[in-house]
């Protein structure tokens, strides 16, 4: 959670997935070009991949850590006769 939470408090161009937006433009390309792939990668992620994170997050924080099992509960051992399924 804790990284989903700093990864969203930052701006899109901070991640790590936006790095080729702030790369230099390979050499040959027009500056046009290098605009377009740039505006083109921040704003797919701020379109697709940022709000898939924000309902990530919104998943894991309000379904599942709630309904999760907790120290000697975990895994396989804490389900009925999880310890015979751990047998080989």
């Amino acid at each position: 959670m804790a990284q989903l939470d700093g990864e969203l408090a930052q701006p899109v161009r901070a991640w790590a997935m936006a790095s080729p937006a702030a790369a230099p433009a390979p050499a040959g390309w027009p500056e046009a070009r290098h605009q377009a792939f740039t505006a083109t990668v921040v704003d797919t992620i701020e379109r697709e991949v940022r709000p898939a994170l924000v309902r990530l997050r919104a998943l894991l924080a309000d379904e599942l850590l709630p309904r999760g099992r907790a120290s000697a509960d975990e895994g396989l051992g804490g389900l009925p006769d999880g310890a015979r399924c751990c047998r080989p």
